[in-house]
């Protein structure tokens, strides 16, 4: 049993099991040696995960789906058994938008969940250039939500929004530098936008997918298939850091781990 692993993750609010998992020993617990590495984008994580740099990693859900289907551009079969998050993400809007919204077209702000209509009443106002959106990877939850939500409000992609991929720790230096309109990223980056008074959080995916996968353990098909016993105790490692973390008694200790 291969007992010396090293897992990727992003520093997101969702890498929370692993943190605990690490933290709290339920990783020594079942004989592993884990070692976190940070890295800064999906395609970091994915890279590394396909070259056997990383032996597992913390994943957007449908990475590796791309990946298994050959359409990520790596063409390495990857797997999950683990699902680690659901939901969590949200998509922000710049503060001057919502700000425009509310001054010329506020009825567009009472449905709920808050839908795209009023950024499209907006952009046909000022006839300005189109919007630039933000997610954070192509085969991502964030991706397909962000598209949807925007072309259920009336925008056409490719005309009146382009959506650009930047890791999540950018998407507020990028907000701030108006490169951006706004973006679809999970936390904290859509309530440091909020601090930093540049953003506004326009719809939770939670309001727009209840329950949507959103992150997953991920692994290569051969790596699994080579590392059974490591891979399963691995997963009860997680799991049980999942219970200890999903205790509200835990939640105070949690977030001093993650902070």
């Amino acid at each position: 049993m291969k007992r010396e692993l090293r897992i990727g993750f992003l520093p997101l609010t969702d890498c929370a099991v692993l943190v605990a998992a690490q933290e709290r020993g339920f990783f020594e617990k079942h004989g592993l040696v884990v070692t976190l590495q940070r890295e800064v984008s999906w395609a970091n994580i994915r890279d590394r995960v396909a070259f056997g740099e990383l032996d597992a990693a913390h994943m957007l859900a449908p990475m590796p789906l791309a990946a298994a289907l050959g359409i990520d551009g790596l063409g390495v079969p990857m797997q999950t058994a683990l699902g680690i998050g659901l939901n969590g993400s949200a998509i922000t809007l710049a503060t001057r938008l919502m700000q425009g919204i509310r001054e010329h077209f506020p009825a567009c702000l009472h449905s709920s969940p808050l839908r795209a209509t009023g950024l499209k009443a907006l952009l046909e106002h000022r006839l300005e250039h189109r919007l630039v959106m933000a997610c954070v990877y192509p085969f991502s939850q964030h991706y397909y939500l962000l598209r949807a939500w925007l072309e259920d409000g009336g925008l056409v992609i490719g005309r009146d929004v382009e959506i650009q991929v930047i890791p999540p720790s950018r998407m507020v230096s990028a907000l701030a530098a108006g490169a951006i309109d706004g973006y679809c990223a999970g936390e904290p980056w859509n309530q440091a936008a909020v601090q930093r008074g540049i953003g506004c959080v326009a719809v939770s995916s939670y309001g727009l997918w209840h329950n949507g996968p959103e992150k997953v353990l991920g692994t290569t098909h051969s790596w699994a298939a080579a590392h059974p016993d490591t891979h399963l105790a691995l997963l009860k490692a997680l799991l049980e850091a999942a219970h200890w973390a999903d205790e509200a008694g835990n939640r105070p200790l949690l977030a001093g781990l993650l902070a």
